[in-house]
């Protein structure tokens, strides 16, 4: 689908969601403070959330989901709203919206176009190709492929790891949204692979403006409208969240920071206000985040750590009010009872009560807590007992009172020594202590990355300082890469103890600043951000919810630098400065951030960057001189043509029950695209396989491949001129799984992987003068010196014309008597070598079996199955089924994929 035909679904899909989630919000705030662009807002929210959360519940109850299905649920609640609304006697006139005054409103709907039309420029159709280059979106669009033709998402499915079943029940809300946009789109008729996606990929930008509305919200609450529109617009261009929230990226991130924020904002707004509508919004948000995604733990352990802490310091100053508990128990209760709802889909099992995950402690923990505090509070206040109900609670109170072991008086820290003693008496002697010792084992474990396969993703590595500069702008990115490295430096878990020290003592400091000003929002923001920024600081993958974080703090220290200011200022001029300074540092800050979206937009509207291709204007990528850009990501990143032609073949060319082995990174396309089986894929169920998928590659015989191909019934191998790029990952990988090295050693230094390692020739990005072979020459052109990985090789290196057709490929010379002799043709690997202070490209030498050169051949890389199938075409057994039927194909890596198909056995 073209990009304006996009239009049309967009603005169908916020107005379907928007009319019954506007009624429900016109009547649960019917008494709030809150004015009429904050309700419209949110009710868009609620509708994007409720109506997908009542498909997948009544698909909890064997109800398959359709179009009838999706319309009735969206006129029954459409209906419901509207009653709601006429028995509250609530009018839903539009006299009262004062448009001069909300105009900081019209600004922030044109941040919130802005922010959609950059993400929607994913779905130009580009020189490069038309589908966006990623892997896990696909994955996670098969989950709206099996609602729209099953009904539902199945409880495991076989399209990987034979013969193990594989679950892919992942929190699906996004993709019954998918799904019921489908049937807006596309009717009842069954959508193929590309109008699908097309839709589905409309979910990220749609999460993103939600999201930017809710940070507008959080910080104007506190911090005025002109702070708000920094930070939303901030939040809108910062590079890493336009990356993961752009049109195609259909993972489960968008919805992740659409859920944080929807909660961070309800309940920073019901810490403020103290409505109790908000309490329920709250709850409505934390579901949300919980069934939708698989981040609740970054909302879960700053909701209980803030509940704790703000219930203990309001029971030491008698404060502890019934409106406190009764929100917070409310927000609790939608948590845990989301969590249970969860659990029952994931485990099969209807409302089957789970107790061994941290968030389920912690809800838990909390509410007793509070529950607890306030009682006790009650109890000192009266001084007496109110009941023998009272009395079970609060038993180790009365126990102590009965049997006169402690004179407790009305001292509140008394009551509260005896609770926390028998409570801990009790964790020690109950399962809950290893529960949750377990429990805080496992995310260690998880962020130490003991497994090879973790080792082997690059996501999974602490971020460098260019990479937190290039995810959020310049001054915030400088400032966190030089914090993170002068305090934490580049391993992981935040360099460990005095890492975790450091952090843990800011936030402390910080959080004292906060009670100091009595500033309980402040409180709940500090602690909401620390668990985002800690992560996105230890590992690249989290490095989006630093980013999120990082800038909203930023909004808040600009927010929080006006009474400072002012307090070093009197008159009207401190006035002044107060108000006008922190604005322009906001306006620097956010100029900093957004720069590389605002270039990308230039790009979007210069008719310069446009090829007229067969009728269509097409964005030209050799226009982009830097791959790493915004721009780059936004029209650029796609999946080359030659690999949708090879999965098309897959799809037309063999049986629907047809496995296809491949290195596990091609496995979501196999499923989606191809729509056929495969070995692996990228989720990693299986992490043996994942292994053995790179060892069937790199180690094992042609025969052994065969053999193993055979007893997963996988007929079919596919091999890419992208593994070469990835070899050092397949190379660990496959010794990993050999037991010749380990998740102990670090990649890349294990004599196993040495073994199998191409022979690769280093050219210089920046060659002078002293890199020419002095003396020689081939055909006019001077060669440059090159040195191999191989001890004690050099070559010269120049271009040679390698067809008649024109193609120039590099070429490596030996000098024998003065002379150059052509010794192997080098092809490029992607990859690049920092060398003595200087870049050098990589260029793997080329060994041709039954030519003089076969062999000078060092390693076992060159009798590979990868390099024997791709580069000189053939495998004994197999015979290659695409690009054409040969027994022997052609040498040479000249095309992007090929697919050798087993020989039947006799």
């Amino acid at each position: 689908m073209e990009l304006l035909q996009l239009l049309l679904p967009s603005v169908l899909i916020l107005i379907t969601a928007g009319i019954p989630g506007f009624f429900l919000s016109a009547r649960l705030f019917k008494k709030s403070s809150l004015g009429f662009p904050e309700r419209l807002g949110i009710g868009i929210a609620i509708g994007i959330v409720v109506l997908p959360a009542l498909a997948w519940l009544e698909s909890l109850f064997g109800i398959p989901f359709s179009q009838a299905l999706y319309f009735l649920n969206l006129v029954v609640l459409t209906v419901v709203g509207l009653l709601l609304c006429r028995q509250a006697g609530i009018s839903l006139s539009l006299s009262k919206l004062n448009f001069r005054r909300e105009l900081q409103w019209f600004i922030l709907i044109g941040i919130l176009l802005f922010a959609v039309y950059m993400r929607m420029q994913a779905a130009s159709e580009t020189t490069a190709g038309a589908e966006l280059f990623e892997y896990d979106p696909f994955y996670y669009t098969q989950l709206t492929r099996f609602i729209v033709q099953d009904g539902g998402v199945p409880a495991s499915d076989d399209l990987a790891w034979q013969p193990y079943a594989s679950t892919h029940r992942n929190p699906a809300l996004a993709y019954y949204l998918g799904a019921q946009w489908n049937y807006l789109v596309n009717g009842n008729a069954k959508p193929d692979a590309d109008v699908l996606w097309a839709v589905q990929s409309l979910y990220p930008p749609i999460m993103a403006l939600l999201m930017v509305f809710f940070a507008f919200l959080l910080i104007k609450e506190y911090y005025g409208g002109a702070i708000g529109l920094i930070g939303a617009a901030m939040l809108a261009t910062a590079p890493i969240i336009v990356s993961k929230t752009t049109f195609g990226v259909n993972e489960l991130a968008p919805w992740s920071l659409f859920g944080l924020l929807f909660f961070y904002t309800s309940y920073t707004l019901l810490i403020s206000k103290k409505e109790f509508p908000l309490a329920v919004l709250s709850g409505l948000a934390l579901s949300a985040l919980i069934l939708g995604s698989k981040s609740g733990i970054l909302a879960v352990v700053p909701l209980t750590a803030y509940m704790c802490l703000q219930g203990l310091l309001d029971y030491r100053q008698g404060k502890l009010d019934r409106q406190f508990l009764n929100s917070n128990l409310v927000v609790l209760a939608f948590a845990f009872i989301s969590g249970l709802l969860l659990d029952s889909a994931y485990l099969f099992v209807p409302l089957k009560l789970q107790l061994m995950g941290m968030e389920s402690l912690a809800l838990m923990g909390s509410a007793a807590v509070i529950v607890l505090l306030w009682l006790l509070q009650n109890r000192i206040k009266r001084g007496a007992w109110a009941g023998k109900a009272e009395m079970a609670v609060l038993f180790p109170i009365w126990l102590v009172e009965r049997l006169r072991l402690l004179s407790l008086d009305a001292n509140g820290d008394r009551h509260l020594l005896v609770l926390l003693a028998f409570g801990m008496l009790l964790i020690f002697v109950t399962p809950l202590w290893s529960i949750g010792y377990d429990s805080v084992s496992w995310v260690f474990t998880q962020a130490s990355l003991l497994n090879p396969l973790d080792k082997a993703i690059g996501e999974n590595v602490p971020p460098s300082a260019e990479i937190l500069s290039q995810s959020v702008g310049s001054i915030i990115g400088f400032l966190a890469g030089f914090v993170k490295g002068l305090l934490f430096g580049n391993s992981g878990i935040l360099s460990s103890v005095p890492g975790l020290f450091v952090f843990s003592a800011a936030t402390a400091l910080a959080l004292g600043y906060a009670w100091k000003r009595d500033k309980r929002h402040l409180a709940f923001l500090i602690l909401a951000l620390a668990l985002p920024l800690m992560m996105g600081l230890d590992q690249t993958k989290y490095v989006i919810y630093f980013a999120c974080a990082a800038v909203l703090g930023t909004a808040v220290l600009i927010g929080e630098a006006a009474p400072a200011i002012s307090a070093y200022f009197s008159g009207s001029l401190g006035k002044t400065i107060s108000s006008a300074l922190p604005a322009a540092l906001g306006l620097l800050i956010l100029l900093s951030v957004a720069q590389p979206a605002i270039s990308a937009a230039v790009r979007s509207a210069d008719s310069s960057y446009y090829v007229n291709a067969d009728g269509k204007l097409l964005f030209d990528c050799s226009k982009i001189q830097t791959e790493t850009s915004l721009s780059y990501e936004l029209f650029c990143l796609r999946i080359p043509p030659p690999w949708i032609a090879s999965m098309s073949w897959i799809r037309e060319n063999t049986s629907s029950e047809e496995k296809v082995a491949a290195f596990w990174d091609w496995g979501h396309w196999i499923n989606y695209f191809g729509e056929r089986k495969t070995i692996a894929r990228n989720d990693n169920v299986i992490r043996e396989m994942s292994m053995e998928s790179a060892y069937l590659l790199a180690i094992a015989s042609q025969n052994d491949t065969a053999a193993r191909m055979r007893s997963y019934g996988a007929n079919y191998l596919l091999l890419s001129s992208d593994l070469l790029t990835k070899w050092p990952s397949v190379d660990y990988l496959a010794c990993s799984y050999a037991n010749r090295t380990s998740a102990n050693e670090t990649p890349g230094k294990s004599e196993c992987e040495a073994a199998y390692r191409p022979e690769v020739v280093f050219l210089p990005f920046d060659p002078t003068s002293a890199d020419a072979c002095s003396g020689v020459s081939v055909g006019g052109a001077v060669p440059l010196k090159a040195k191999s990985s191989i001890s004690g090789r050099e070559y010269c290196v120049v271009g040679k014309r390698l067809n008649d057709a024109g193609s120039v490929g590099y070429v490596a010379y030996v000098q024998q008597g003065g002379t150059l002799v052509e010794f192997a043709s080098i092809v490029a690997t992607g990859e690049s070598t920092r060398l003595n202070g200087r870049n050098y490209a990589n260029y793997m030498v080329v060994y041709v079996e039954g030519t003089q050169n076969w062999e000078y051949r060092t390693t076992g890389f060159y009798d590979s199955v990868y390099y024997r199938g791709f580069f000189l075409g053939h495998l004994d057994g197999f015979v290659q089924a695409y690009p054409y039927y040969a027994e022997y194909a052609e040498k040479g890596g000249l095309n992007m994929v090929r697919i050798y198909e087993l020989k039947k056995t006799v």
